[in-house]
């Protein structure tokens, strides 16, 4: 009986860039919360900003992941002295291109944003998870707080909301008087990676 050679796997370049890359990105999620000028890149676990490499941008936008992106809108009740935070997890199906859920997560996130008293609003954001991760919402509260979500002060008069250093609590009148307030607080969710 004739021994029979075993075969080799074939080395593939392309298989392999892959796995290099998901390894890369194991914890690293693309965080957007409204007033900032562009989306950012977070190391989940350490809550660490990452450099946004040539490698990284490739990484999240180049190629088709499966996504979890947590959509969130948030507010502070004056009354309760609370911050409020309504969100949904959307865990995708399949791999998609981070431009092609885009149309979709704009939609979701107005839907989301309704569920917040307009008078307690005061803005919104999201993170995505290029790995398909499981988020609770307690996780995502407090994700989000770490990176200034909730320190906002909605002004009772004109509606307009501002940075604070205490949540719920109006910046000091000079800052008031000549502060700018934070840009549009409504949708956030087309702001993409680049």
């Amino acid at each position: 009986m004739k021994k029979q050679k075993k075969r080799t796997k074939k080395y593939s370049p392309l298989k392999s860039w892959d796995a290099e890359i998901r390894l890369s990105m194991r914890d690293v999620v693309v965080l957007f919360i409204t007033g900032q000028s562009a989306c950012t890149l977070v190391d989940y676990k350490t809550r660490q900003l990452i450099e946004v490499s040539e490698f990284k941008y490739s990484a999240i936008a180049k190629m088709k992941h499966n996504w979890s992106i947590y959509l969130a809108a948030f507010g502070y009740s004056p009354f309760t002295k609370e911050n409020i935070m309504k969100g949904d997890l959307i865990v995708t199906d399949s791999k998609y291109y981070q431009h092609e859920l885009t149309d979709y997560l704009n939609d979701k996130h107005d839907e989301i944003n309704k569920r917040i008293n307009p008078n307690h609003f005061i803005g919104s954001g999201w993170f995505a998870s290029p790995r398909g991760k499981d988020f609770s919402e307690h996780d995502a509260y407090e994700f989000f707080k770490a990176f200034g979500a909730f320190n906002r002060y909605r002004d009772p008069e004109t509606g307009l909301v501002y940075e604070t250093d205490i949540p719920g609590h109006p910046p000091s009148n000079a800052a008031l008087s000549s502060g700018q307030p934070l840009p549009d607080t409504g949708n956030s969710s087309d702001r993409s990676v680049a």
